[in-house]
C-alpha cells in the first residue's frame, strides 16, 4: 500500500538508520531534529538548502504561472496555425528533465563554443560562466524550470478559458471595455478556480526541486536545494534517519501552506 514507504519514513526520522547498517539500527528520539536545528544555526549546508528552496520558490512560480497564462491567451486567438505553437509550447514538458538539464548546459556552456556565448560573441563579449556564477545559478535554475514546465500549465489555462461564457466579452465590448479591461473583470474572475489550482501544484512542484541543479551544477552552498539535501543525506552519506527528519519537517510546512 503507497501509506507503508510514508510510516516507514516517519518511523525512521526517530532512528539512526545508516543505509550501509540497516542491522544496526536504534531509536535515537529527537537527535536528527536538534542536529537540523543546529546546523540551521551555524548557516550549515541545511541553512543554504532552505534560503536556495525559498528563492526558487518565490521566483519560478509567478514566473512559470505568467508565462503558462499568456503562452494560453496567445494560443486561444482563434487563427490559422495556432496549433503549431500550442505543440511548440507543450514539447518541453514531455522531455526529460536530464535531457532538458544537459541541453541547457551545453547552450549556457563557459566555453567559446557555447551556444550562448557564442551569440555573445558575435557582439565582442567575452565567454561568461553563466551557470556557475554563484549569485546567477538559482535564476538560471529558475528559467530553465519556467520554461520547462509552462506548456502544462498553458494546456489546462487553456481549457478554463474555452468555458468563459463568450456573451460576457460581447457585453464588456459593448460597455466599451477595452482588452486589458476585459482581461481583468472577465477573464481573471473565470479563471481564478483554475489559477487557484495552477498555484498548489506549481508551488508543490517547485519546493521538490532537484534533478536541474544536481546535473547541472552538483552539490554546491549555491545550488543544494531541501529535495537535493535529503537524497544525498540519504542515498550518498547514507544517513537515512537524517534525511527522512528533513522530509518530515519539509512535509509539515509544505502541507500546511
Amino acid at each position: 500500500l503507497p501509506i507503508f514507504p510514508i510510516i516507514y519514513s516517519l518511523a525512521y526520522s526517530f532512528t539512526d538508520y545508516n543505509l550501509l547498517k540497516p542491522e544496526q539500527i536504534s531509536f535515537n528520539g529527537f537527535d536528527n531534529f536538534v542536529k537540523i536545528f543546529k546546523d540551521i544555526a551555524s548557516g550549515g549546508m541545511l541553512s543554504h538548502a532552505i534560503q536556495n528552496t525559498l528563492l526558487f520558490v518565490v521566483l519560478v512560480v509567478p514566473l512559470q504561472i505568467g508565462l503558462a497564462l499568456g503562452l494560453a491567451l496567445f494560443c486561444n486567438v482563434k487563427v490559422k496555425g495556432n496549433f503549431f505553437f500550442k505543440v511548440c509550447f507543450f514539447t518541453p514538458v514531455v522531455i526529460s528533465l536530464t535531457i532538458t538539464s544537459y541541453l541547457w548546459l551545453e547552450i549556457l556552456s563557459p566555453s567559446e563554443t557555447g551556444l550562448l556565448n557564442s551569440f555573445l560573441g558575435l557582439f565582442g563579449v567575452a565567454p561568461q560562466d553563466f551557470i556557475n556564477n554563484p549569485k546567477m545559478t538559482i535564476i538560471w535554475i529558475v528559467i530553465i524550470s519556467a520554461w520547462q514546465g509552462c506548456g502544462y500549465q498553458m494546456l489546462i489555462f487553456l481549457s478554463a478559458l474555452s468555458g468563459i461564457r463568450k456573451d460576457l466579452y460581447e457585453a464588456a465590448r459593448l460597455d466599451g471595455c477595452n482588452a486589458w479591461q476585459r482581461f481583468l473583470h472577465v477573464t481573471l474572475p473565470g479563471l481564478r478556480p483554475t489559477l487557484l489550482y495552477i498555484t498548489i501544484t506549481v508551488f508543490i512542484g517547485a519546493c521538490r526541486i532537484m534533478v536541474q541543479p544536481m546535473l547541472m551544477v552538483g552539490y554546491q552552498e549555491n545550488s543544494v536545494t531541501l529535495s537535493y539535501l535529503m537524497y544525498y543525506e540519504g542515498y550518498s552519506k547514507h544517513y537515512v534517519g537524517y534525511s527522512a527528519a528533513i522530509a518530515l519537517i519539509m512535509t509539515i510546512v509544505i502541507g500546511t501552506i
